[in-house]
Protein backbone atom coordinates (compact mmCIF):
# COMPACT_ATOMS: atom_id res chain seq x y z
CA UNK A 1 0.00 0.00 0.00
CA UNK A 2 2.85 2.83 0.75
CA UNK A 3 4.74 1.38 -2.62
CA UNK A 4 1.70 2.31 -4.56
CA UNK A 5 0.84 5.75 -2.82
CA UNK A 6 3.97 6.88 -3.05
CA UNK A 7 3.85 5.75 -6.50
CA UNK A 8 1.18 8.24 -6.98
CA UNK A 9 3.13 10.89 -5.65
CA UNK A 10 5.74 10.83 -7.94
CA UNK A 11 5.52 13.83 -10.07
CA UNK A 12 5.53 13.04 -14.14
CA UNK A 13 8.04 13.93 -15.95
CA UNK A 14 7.35 12.42 -19.51
CA UNK A 15 3.99 12.97 -21.47
CA UNK A 16 1.40 10.11 -22.16
CA UNK A 17 3.78 9.41 -24.80
CA UNK A 18 6.98 8.78 -23.06
CA UNK A 19 8.08 12.79 -24.54
CA UNK A 20 8.83 15.29 -21.63
CA UNK A 21 6.24 17.77 -22.26
CA UNK A 22 8.50 20.89 -23.42
CA UNK A 23 9.93 18.94 -26.34
CA UNK A 24 7.23 19.83 -28.43
CA UNK A 25 7.15 23.39 -27.34
CA UNK A 26 10.40 23.96 -27.99
CA UNK A 27 10.31 22.41 -31.48
CA UNK A 28 7.92 24.53 -32.32
CA UNK A 29 9.69 27.39 -31.21
CA UNK A 30 12.69 26.54 -33.11
CA UNK A 31 11.02 25.67 -36.52
CA UNK A 32 8.99 29.46 -35.63
CA UNK A 33 12.94 30.81 -35.65
CA UNK A 34 14.17 29.46 -38.40
CA UNK A 35 11.06 30.45 -40.64
CA UNK A 36 11.47 34.02 -38.92
CA UNK A 37 14.97 34.09 -39.94
CA UNK A 38 14.61 32.73 -43.25
CA UNK A 39 11.63 35.30 -44.31
CA UNK A 40 13.75 37.83 -42.60
CA UNK A 41 16.74 37.18 -44.68
CA UNK A 42 14.75 36.94 -47.78
CA UNK A 43 12.93 40.29 -46.78
CA UNK A 44 16.84 41.82 -46.68
CA UNK A 45 17.96 40.00 -50.09
CA UNK A 46 14.50 42.14 -51.87
CA UNK A 47 15.31 45.54 -50.62
CA UNK A 48 19.16 45.35 -50.27
CA UNK A 49 19.42 48.27 -52.12
CA UNK A 50 16.45 50.03 -50.59
CA UNK A 51 18.19 49.29 -46.96
CA UNK A 52 22.08 50.33 -48.22
CA UNK A 53 20.26 54.07 -49.53
CA UNK A 54 18.64 54.28 -45.84
CA UNK A 55 22.09 53.66 -44.64
CA UNK A 56 23.73 55.97 -46.69
CA UNK A 57 20.97 58.75 -45.21
CA UNK A 58 21.15 57.70 -42.06
CA UNK A 59 24.89 58.31 -41.55
CA UNK A 60 24.90 61.88 -43.80
CA UNK A 61 22.41 62.63 -41.30
CA UNK A 62 24.18 61.88 -38.36
CA UNK A 63 27.40 64.14 -40.34
CA UNK A 64 24.95 67.04 -40.75
CA UNK A 65 23.33 66.54 -36.94
CA UNK A 66 25.82 68.57 -35.21
CA UNK A 67 25.78 71.90 -37.96
CA UNK A 68 22.07 71.98 -37.67
CA UNK A 69 21.82 71.35 -33.89
CA UNK A 70 24.05 73.96 -33.96
CA UNK A 71 21.68 76.56 -35.82
CA UNK A 72 18.47 75.45 -33.95
CA UNK A 73 19.96 76.30 -30.55
CA UNK A 74 20.51 79.94 -32.26
CA UNK A 75 16.91 80.11 -33.31
CA UNK A 76 16.44 78.46 -37.27
CA UNK A 77 14.07 76.28 -37.65
CA UNK A 78 15.52 72.86 -37.98
CA UNK A 79 13.73 72.49 -41.67
CA UNK A 80 15.69 75.81 -43.00
CA UNK A 81 18.68 74.74 -41.27
CA UNK A 82 18.71 71.58 -43.16
CA UNK A 83 18.19 73.08 -46.57
CA UNK A 84 20.66 75.52 -45.73
CA UNK A 85 23.50 72.94 -44.86
CA UNK A 86 22.21 71.19 -48.22
CA UNK A 87 23.07 74.21 -50.09
CA UNK A 88 26.24 74.72 -49.05
CA UNK A 89 26.99 71.03 -49.87
CA UNK A 90 25.37 71.69 -53.41
CA UNK A 91 27.56 74.71 -53.84
CA UNK A 92 30.83 73.25 -53.04
CA UNK A 93 30.45 70.36 -54.62
CA UNK A 94 29.12 71.96 -57.88
CA UNK A 95 32.20 74.40 -57.68
CA UNK A 96 34.53 71.68 -57.67
CA UNK A 97 33.22 69.72 -60.25
CA UNK A 98 33.66 73.08 -62.14
CA UNK A 99 37.11 73.84 -61.72
CA UNK A 100 37.92 69.89 -62.72
CA UNK A 101 36.05 69.85 -65.97
CA UNK A 102 38.69 72.64 -67.20
CA UNK A 103 41.58 70.31 -65.96
CA UNK A 104 40.35 67.26 -67.42
CA UNK A 105 39.04 68.94 -71.17
CA UNK A 106 42.83 70.08 -70.98
CA UNK A 107 44.55 67.55 -69.91
CA UNK A 108 43.00 65.03 -72.71
CA UNK A 109 43.34 67.33 -75.78
CA UNK A 110 47.39 67.56 -74.91
CA UNK A 111 47.17 63.72 -74.20
CA UNK A 112 45.98 63.52 -77.61
CA UNK A 113 47.97 66.02 -79.58
CA UNK A 114 50.87 64.31 -77.92
CA UNK A 115 50.17 60.71 -78.09
CA UNK A 116 52.40 60.45 -81.51
CA UNK A 117 55.44 61.35 -79.74
CA UNK A 118 54.69 58.82 -76.92
CA UNK A 119 54.21 56.03 -79.57
CA UNK A 120 57.77 56.90 -80.96
CA UNK A 121 59.47 57.31 -77.30
CA UNK A 122 57.70 53.28 -76.83
CA UNK A 123 59.37 52.88 -79.89
CA UNK A 124 62.58 53.23 -79.22
CA UNK A 125 62.61 52.26 -75.90
CA UNK A 126 61.53 48.87 -76.86
CA UNK A 127 64.12 48.41 -80.06
CA UNK A 128 66.85 48.76 -77.00
CA UNK A 129 65.08 45.60 -75.60
CA UNK A 130 65.54 43.98 -79.27
CA UNK A 131 61.88 44.46 -79.87
CA UNK A 132 60.68 45.91 -83.19
CA UNK A 133 57.76 48.34 -83.02
CA UNK A 134 57.62 49.88 -86.75
CA UNK A 135 55.00 52.01 -88.37
CA UNK A 136 53.92 48.82 -90.33
CA UNK A 137 52.74 46.58 -86.93
CA UNK A 138 51.16 49.81 -85.55
CA UNK A 139 49.45 49.93 -88.89
CA UNK A 140 47.93 46.86 -88.41
CA UNK A 141 47.00 46.99 -84.69
CA UNK A 142 45.36 50.73 -86.29
CA UNK A 143 43.33 48.09 -88.64
CA UNK A 144 42.44 45.37 -85.83
CA UNK A 145 40.88 48.45 -83.73
CA UNK A 146 38.86 49.89 -86.42
CA UNK A 147 37.16 46.61 -86.97
CA UNK A 148 36.29 46.41 -83.26
CA UNK A 149 35.56 49.81 -83.40
CA UNK A 150 33.22 49.10 -86.60
CA UNK A 151 31.60 46.03 -84.39
CA UNK A 152 30.98 48.62 -81.77
CA UNK A 153 29.49 50.63 -83.28
CA UNK A 154 26.66 48.40 -85.08
CA UNK A 155 25.80 47.98 -81.00
CA UNK A 156 25.58 51.41 -80.49
CA UNK A 157 21.92 51.65 -79.78
CA UNK A 158 21.80 49.08 -76.86
CA UNK A 159 24.70 50.47 -75.66
CA UNK A 160 23.33 54.15 -75.34
CA UNK A 161 20.22 52.82 -73.59
CA UNK A 162 22.06 50.94 -70.96
CA UNK A 163 24.53 53.99 -70.14
CA UNK A 164 21.48 56.16 -70.33
CA UNK A 165 19.36 53.75 -67.98
CA UNK A 166 22.41 53.57 -65.35
CA UNK A 167 22.48 57.03 -65.73
CA UNK A 168 18.91 57.47 -64.94
CA UNK A 169 19.10 55.01 -62.01
CA UNK A 170 22.40 57.03 -60.41
CA UNK A 171 20.51 60.12 -60.50
CA UNK A 172 17.66 58.60 -58.34
CA UNK A 173 19.31 56.93 -56.28
CA UNK A 174 21.13 60.11 -55.55
CA UNK A 175 17.73 62.12 -54.91
CA UNK A 176 16.85 59.30 -52.63
CA UNK A 177 19.73 59.57 -50.95
CA UNK A 178 19.09 63.15 -50.88
CA UNK A 179 15.51 63.11 -49.71
CA UNK A 180 15.66 60.67 -46.72
CA UNK A 181 19.06 62.26 -45.42
CA UNK A 182 16.80 65.74 -45.74
CA UNK A 183 13.80 64.18 -43.27
CA UNK A 184 16.24 62.70 -41.07
CA UNK A 185 17.69 65.02 -40.29
CA UNK A 186 15.44 68.00 -40.28
CA UNK A 187 12.32 65.79 -38.18
CA UNK A 188 15.34 63.66 -36.37
CA UNK A 189 14.30 64.47 -32.99
CA UNK A 190 10.39 63.52 -33.88
CA UNK A 191 11.08 60.47 -35.43
CA UNK A 192 13.89 59.60 -32.56
CA UNK A 193 11.04 59.86 -29.86
CA UNK A 194 8.19 58.05 -31.99
CA UNK A 195 10.56 54.99 -33.04
CA UNK A 196 11.80 54.57 -28.97
CA UNK A 197 8.39 55.37 -27.19
CA UNK A 198 7.32 51.40 -27.53
CA UNK A 199 10.93 50.68 -24.95
CA UNK A 200 10.71 51.38 -21.34
CA UNK A 201 11.61 54.58 -20.15
CA UNK A 202 15.28 52.83 -18.85
CA UNK A 203 15.92 51.64 -22.45
CA UNK A 204 15.03 54.83 -24.14
CA UNK A 205 17.82 56.96 -21.90
CA UNK A 206 20.17 54.05 -22.73
CA UNK A 207 19.15 54.72 -26.62
CA UNK A 208 19.30 58.11 -26.56
CA UNK A 209 22.75 58.15 -25.12
CA UNK A 210 23.61 55.54 -28.21
CA UNK A 211 22.58 57.96 -30.50
CA UNK A 212 23.99 61.03 -28.45
CA UNK A 213 27.09 59.58 -28.90
CA UNK A 214 27.43 58.08 -32.48
CA UNK A 215 25.91 61.94 -33.41
CA UNK A 216 29.23 63.37 -31.38
CA UNK A 217 31.67 61.23 -32.98
CA UNK A 218 30.37 60.86 -36.79
CA UNK A 219 29.68 64.47 -36.58
CA UNK A 220 33.16 65.44 -34.99
CA UNK A 221 34.99 62.99 -37.22
CA UNK A 222 33.33 64.33 -40.74
CA UNK A 223 33.79 68.41 -39.69
CA UNK A 224 37.43 67.61 -38.50
CA UNK A 225 38.37 65.98 -41.52
CA UNK A 226 36.46 68.41 -43.82
CA UNK A 227 38.72 70.90 -41.87
CA UNK A 228 41.52 69.22 -42.09
CA UNK A 229 40.68 68.68 -46.35
CA UNK A 230 40.37 72.70 -46.79
CA UNK A 231 43.81 73.27 -45.05
CA UNK A 232 45.55 70.58 -46.68
CA UNK A 233 43.54 72.19 -49.86
CA UNK A 234 44.96 75.70 -49.48
CA UNK A 235 48.51 74.87 -48.62
CA UNK A 236 48.83 72.67 -51.66
CA UNK A 237 47.10 75.70 -53.94
CA UNK A 238 49.64 77.65 -52.41
CA UNK A 239 52.55 75.79 -53.07
CA UNK A 240 51.38 74.32 -56.23
CA UNK A 241 50.76 78.44 -57.20
CA UNK A 242 54.40 79.23 -56.20
CA UNK A 243 56.10 76.91 -58.54
CA UNK A 244 53.98 77.77 -61.46
CA UNK A 245 52.08 74.62 -61.86
CA UNK A 246 48.75 75.19 -63.93
CA UNK A 247 44.98 74.41 -62.66
CA UNK A 248 46.85 74.51 -59.34
CA UNK A 249 43.41 75.56 -57.28
CA UNK A 250 41.77 72.41 -58.66
CA UNK A 251 44.79 70.04 -57.89
CA UNK A 252 44.68 71.91 -55.07
CA UNK A 253 41.21 70.72 -53.73
CA UNK A 254 41.55 67.45 -55.54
Amino acid sequence: MADSERIRLTPRLLGDDGMPPWIPRLILLVFLAGLGFILALGIVRVLRGFLVLLLVSFFLSTALEPGVAYLAKRGWRRGAATGVLFLLVFVVGGTFLAMMVPLIVDQTAKLIDRAPGYLDQISEWLSTIGIEFSGDRLGEAFTTLEGDVEGFATDIAGRVFGVGTALLNSVFQLLTIALFTFYLTADGPRLRRTLLSVLRPDAQREMIRILDIAVEKTGGYFYSRTLLAGLASLVTWAVLSIIGVPFALPLGVW
